[in-house]
């Protein structure tokens, strides 16, 4: 087995074990944060339809994944807005029952391992900080492969625990331009007690031809 097999499969046993502590499915990020990453999400699809739900945005519907969701619970919102929603996840045993119930499709594997071309937009918040440096660079360009539009990531580099990749916002956007041809820095409101704009960074990454 190669070192970054070697670190994948350390790393699909950690968080499975993780997941086994109920206090872990306590927070979700993304639902933390989605008064910044909805709007992010739709700006990929065009503005000339009626308002879907509260959070649709007069936007048509198209097909987002959530890529390393976690408890998956941003798949209601994604779904009220219209689009068909997938949840992915490197372990089975982190996603929360109700939120699967808003799920088209679910996907367990290795991030480097998305399916390509799959999805119009990925969303991929809180997980970034979660991966080897070595593997980070394989994990972003995984995703750009899996998106037809785009993606929005959220990264946070506070050092807690899990965090094992704490870049500045500035690394991250050198790592993102080496699979996207736009990456913009939005910006993005702090929505845990421990964060600051300095280590929560939102990116929306524009795939060529867009």
């Amino acid at each position: 087995m190669s070192r970054l097999e070697a670190l994948k499969a350390q790393s699909r046993h950690k968080y499975a074990e993780k997941w086994r502590d109920k206090s872990y499915h306590e927070r979700s990020p993304a639902v933390d944060a989605k008064e910044d990453i909805l709007p992010a999400i739709n700006s990929f699809f065009k503005r000339d339809i009626p308002r879907r739900g509260e959070w649709g945005g007069g936007f048509e519907c198209g097909s987002v994944l959530d890529v390393g969701a976690g408890t998956g619970r941003i798949a209601p919102f994604l779904k009220e807005a219209g689009h068909r929603v997938g949840l992915h996840d490197c372990v089975a045993n982190c996603f929360d029952k109700e939120a699967v119930k808003s799920a088209d499709d679910l996907i367990i594997c290795d991030i480097t391992e998305l399916p390509e071309n799959a999805y119009d937009v990925v969303l991929c918040s809180d997980v970034m900080e979660h991966i080897p440096p070595e593997l980070a660079g394989g994990a972003i360009r995984a995703v750009a492969r899996c998106c037809r539009k785009g993606a929005v990531f959220g990264i946070s580099n506070l050092p807690v625990d899990l965090h094992v990749n704490l870049q500045d916002a500035e690394g991250w956007m050198n790592d993102l331009y080496g699979a996207f041809n736009v990456v913009e820095k939005l910006p993005g409101r702090v929505y845990h007690p421990r964060q600051t704009p300095d280590n929560w960074f939102l990116f929306r990454c524009e795939k060529g031809g867009e």
